[in-house]
């Protein structure tokens, strides 16, 4: 498992130039996803249900569990290494979280193509955010 800070400094470099992040993608866009993290710093235990669809096929369908983030040095994350991230796709991102009662959607590629890091977050206040970096470190 990777430790809290590597984890963390993965979030604050993935949330470098996200202006527009939330603008519709152009529909012959692509993408690939290089990482993905799904994390939870909430001092509340979470279920995060996370799932990834491409081309009506569903790609990633896990549930995390996390318990309530205490500060210690190793946090409570996981990085995902699936063999499809290395594809080109446009890719639907759907989260249910026991802490809040929307569902979230996030569309990927968000901005043009390009090779996306995305972090599935879990805030101290329980609420959930998606920040996307279109040029990650691994592409």
């Amino acid at each position: 498992m990777p430790t809290r800070r590597r984890v963390l400094s993965g979030v604050a470099l993935a949330t470098v130039g996200l202006g527009g992040c939330l603008s519709p993608s152009s529909s012959d866009s692509s993408a690939r996803i290089a990482d993905l993290t799904v994390l939870s710093i909430s001092d509340e235990p979470v279920t995060l249900d996370v799932q990834i669809a491409s081309g009506g096929e569903v790609l990633l369908d896990e549930t995390y569990a996390f318990e309530p983030d205490t500060g210690a040095e190793s946090g409570t994350g996981e990085l995902v290494d699936e063999p499809w991230m290395a594809e080109q796709g446009q890719y639907e991102l759907t989260v249910d979280a026991s802490t809040m009662d929307e569902t979230v959607t996030r569309t990927i590629p968000n901005r043009g193509s390009g090779c996306y890091g995305v972090v599935v977050r879990v805030r101290s206040d329980g609420t959930v955010d998606v920040p996307m970096d279109a040029e990650a470190a691994d592409c």
